[in-house]
C-alpha cells in the first residue's frame, strides 16, 4: 500500500528563518573575539604560576628570591616546564586572536552599512558585523522594536487571572546578538564623552535604577535604533545636549 503524502494546511505551519551562506562564514571569528572568551590556557597558567606569585610574595628581600629561584626546591619542581608550555600555547592563541580581529576589521571596512553602524555611539566594527550577521535581513521584523525581543533583551512576563508580573530579561535568541550591545551599551554610558539623546536618556535612568538595569535597557534600544538605520539607510543622529536635557 503506497503512502500518500499530504500537504498540512498554512496556519499550522510556522516560518522559520535560515541565515545566508555570508552570515554563517562572519559569526565564526565574531564568537572567538566575544566577551568573556578568555582562552583557556590563561586560566591554566594562572592557576600554574599562582604559587610561584605566593612564594616571592612571602619572601621579602630581592637576594632571597633569586636565591629561592635557583635553589633545588625550584629545579626539582615541574613549574618551569609547566608554565612554559602553559606561556607558549597562550602566545599561540593569542596571535590567532589578532589574525581574527584583522580580518573582521578589513570586512568592516569593505561594507558600507557596517560604517553606518558604527556612527552610533558605542558601536564598533565588531559589535556592526554581529548585528549585520545575525539578523540578516532586516525585513524581518516588521517593527524595529521587535529586535530587542528577539535578542532576549525585554523582560518577561507572568498574566494569569489576577496575576500579572514582570520579571527580569528573558535571554531568549542569539547570546552574542545580546552580549554585544551590552558591551556597547556600557562603553555609551561610561566612556564616550559626547553627549545624545540616548546618552542622556542612560544617564536619567541609570539615577532612578541602577546602572546595570540602565545598561539593559539602552543596550535593547540601541539594537531598535540600528535596525531602524538599516531600513532607512541613514546614519545615526546626533542631537544636543539641552534637547537631549528635555522631559520625554
Amino acid at each position: 500500500m503506497a503512502l500518500r503524502y499530504v500537504a498540512p494546511p498554512a496556519e499550522w505551519v510556522s516560518r522559520v528563518w535560515c541565515q545566508s551562506t555570508w552570515s554563517d562564514h562572519t559569526s565564526v571569528p565574531l564568537q572567538a573575539l566575544g566577551p568573556g572568551q578568555e582562552p583557556e590556557t590563561s586560566r591554566g597558567a594562572a592557576g600554574i604560576l599562582r604559587p610561584i606569585i605566593a612564594c616571592f610574595a612571602a619572601i621579602k628581600l630581592p637576594s632571597r628570591r633569586e636565591k629561592w629561584k635557583t635553589g633545588p626546591c625550584w629545579r626539582r619542581s615541574s613549574l618551569p616546564a609547566s608554565s612554559t608550555a602553559s606561556t607558549r600555547a597562550r602566545e599561540a592563541v593569542e596571535q590567532q586572536i589578532v589574525d581574527l580581529d584583522r580580518k573582521v576589521l578589513r570586512l568592516a571596512r569593505n561594507n558600507a552599512q557596517v560604517r553606518r553602524f558604527m556612527t552610533a555611539p558605542g558601536i564598533g566594527p565588531v559589535t556592526a558585523l554581529c548585528f549585520l550577521a545575525t539578523i540578516d535581513d532586516p525585513a524581518r521584523f516588521k517593527r524595529s522594536r521587535s529586535v530587542g525581543a528577539c535578542a532576549g533583551l525585554t523582560t518577561r512576563r507572568y498574566a494569569s487571572g489576577e496575576i500579572d508580573w514582570t520579571g527580569r530579561i528573558s535571554k531568549c535568541g542569539d547570546k552574542m546578538l545580546r552580549s554585544y550591545p551590552y558591551e556597547a551599551a556600557n562603553v555609551l554610558l561610561t566612556r564616550v564623552a559626547k553627549w545624545s539623546a540616548l546618552k542622556g536618556w542612560g544617564i536619567r535612568l541609570a539615577k532612578r535604577s541602577g546602572l546595570r538595569k540602565a545598561k539593559v535597557a539602552v543596550a535593547r534600544k540601541l539594537a531598535v535604533i540600528l535596525h531602524r538605520m538599516w531600513i532607512d539607510g541613514t546614519e545615526f543622529k546626533w542631537s544636543s545636549k539641552d534637547a537631549a536635557d528635555q522631559p520625554a
